[in-house]
């Protein structure tokens, strides 16, 4: 096995509430009946959500912490799914991703008869994330939302149908799979603070934003290099490059981790042209600071994303080579 090495080194700062929050993780697998099923509980447990938040999250305390927390342990029960029962079942996955995706839409939730226990959860926590919240952030944040559940979909069945030929398609479509842009969304809402519109959809927001997505991708490729070619996994970088290239994983996974250093070394750059709109726009110093904010916790979410994954069980071949208890997560899909 290849040790987890970071291709590049974030400060990060971390959250003195880890206990509480492996305490608020726990109680979120308890409601929805993840200790009914060892497998489960067992990778629940191994995910370490909770940690991943306190890393990310440092500012973050009381319901807000809880409120990160319950959004990756979401995460955590999305991501099996599609790694379980829906892989391969497109017309599953269409059905549970429209009720969840319908769970953002305000009206829809009242309106159907009963949701699905991760329905259930997953409405619960999108209507904590919007209270208090504008009207325009709540509507960027459903979006991210919509991208990133769709885009498992997607994802799915461009594995078996068409898979992506070249790094650049390959990113495309990740970036809205991996799930980084609700995680930046959930930075305002537990900081109190906004990013106005005619700010958030300025170009260098959205370079940064891109490049700390590419970032989270890359990086988490790397990470689960071994433990995806267990499992004849094909979504991934290293593997996609070494399938293209005819060479081996090892000489792909150096260029994916060269690849991922250089574009953290341009990290600088890219907040330095946040920086230049605030001057280009002739912002107050009340926006000044939200912008540097921004930047800050961007750049400790990614150190952040590093220091978690190499230290939990969850990574690597034969650390936890347990497959997803299809039929337990069907129950939590479709309420049998």
């Amino acid at each position: 096995m290849m040790p987890l090495t970071p291709p590049f080194d974030f400060p990060v700062r971390v959250n003195d509430g880890l206990d509480e929050a492996r305490a608020r993780a726990r109680a979120w697998g308890h409601d929805l009946g993840l200790d009914r099923n060892a497998r489960t509980w067992r990778r629940f447990n191994g995910a370490d959500s909770a940690k991943l938040i306190a890393y990310a999250y440092p500012d973050a305390h009381g319901s807000d912490l809880d409120l990160a927390v319950d959004m990756m342990c979401v995460f955590f029960i999305v991501d099996e799914i599609f790694d379980g029962p829906l892989r391969d079942d497109p017309k599953s996955a269409t059905m549970v991703v429209d009720e969840l995706v319908g769970t953002l839409t305000p009206g829809t939730v009242a309106a159907r008869s009963s949701l699905s226990p991760l329905a259930t959860v997953f409405a619960g926590m999108w209507a904590r994330t919007t209270h208090g919240m504008a009207a325009p952030w709540q509507e960027r944040a459903a979006h991210h939302w919509i991208r990133y559940l769709w885009g498992n979909v997607c994802e799915d069945v461009d594995r078996a149908l068409q898979p992506p030929r070249t790094l650049d398609d390959y990113l495309a479509l990740r970036r809205h799979v991996v799930g980084y842009r609700p995680c930046q969304d959930m930075i305002e809402r537990v900081s109190g603070y906004e990013i106005p519109p005619f700010l958030w959809h300025q170009s260098a927001l959205q370079a940064l934003g891109d490049l700390c997505t590419d970032l989270i991708v890359l990086s988490n490729d790397i990470y689960s290099l071994e433990k995806e070619q267990d499992r004849g996994e094909s979504m991934n970088a290293i593997l996609l490059l070494a399938r293209t290239a005819g060479s081996s994983p090892r000489v792909a996974l150096q260029q994916v981790d060269g690849l991922a250093s250089r574009l953290a070394a341009g990290f600088p750059a890219a907040a330095a042209r946040v920086r230049d709109l605030a001057d280009h726009l002739h912002l107050a110093a009340g926006r000044r600071n939200l912008l540097d904010r921004w930047i800050d916790a961007n750049r400790n979410w990614l150190g952040a994303h590093n220091r978690w994954a190499c230290e939990i069980p969850r990574y690597g071949a034969g650390s936890d080579p347990v497959q997803p208890d299809n039929e337990f997560l069907r129950t939590l899909l479709f309420g049998r």
